[in-house]
């Protein structure tokens, strides 16, 4: 997931993380809620016999979109509010810079003449508050392998 932070340049960074406005909660704090939240997700999943990529897109897709998340147990409820909840900062993140998409943002925080005292202030501003927030997807090649590094994460596949 660090790699996401890397670059940001990166052709999928937008299917795998998104912007949220949160100038109160640092990037490393922000990062562990969302690696506990996603390996709560999967180890309760693995449980109920629903380790399949199919489920986890499920879940990803529930997220958004409560009315989704009612077929899951109530053991579910817990670290996907957890997601709803940082995942609302988004709307704050977009109003501030009438775009949601990481490419163009950072794209256009590289491109502004940072030698202007002003812009250089406003980009420490925007970078004082914004956070990347992984959307629990992790592309290689078209295929989504965050499945299989939380899985390795946490021992449920061999090395």
């Amino acid at each position: 997931m660090c790699n996401l932070l890397q670059d940001t340049s990166r052709a999928a960074i937008d299917a795998e993380a998104m912007l949220v406005w949160w100038p109160e909660m640092s990037q490393s704090r922000l990062m562990f809620l969302v690696r506990t939240a996603h390996q709560t997700l999967r180890l309760m999943a693995r449980q109920q016999g629903q380790s399949d990529l199919q489920f986890w897109e499920t879940i990803l897709k529930a997220i958004p979109d409560p009315l989704l998340g009612t077929q899951f147990s109530p053991s579910f409820r817990t670290p996907m509010t957890l997601l709803r909840l940082l995942e609302s900062r988004r709307a704050e993140a977009e109003h501030r810079l009438q775009s949601g998409s990481i490419r163009q943002v950072t794209t256009a925080m590289r491109l502004c003449g940072s030698a202007d005292e002003a812009v250089r202030r406003n980009l420490d501003l925007l970078r004082a508050g914004l956070r990347i927030l992984p959307t629990g997807r992790l592309l290689d090649a078209g295929a989504d392998v965050y499945p299989a590094f939380l899985d390795k994460a946490l021992a449920l596949t061999p090395s």
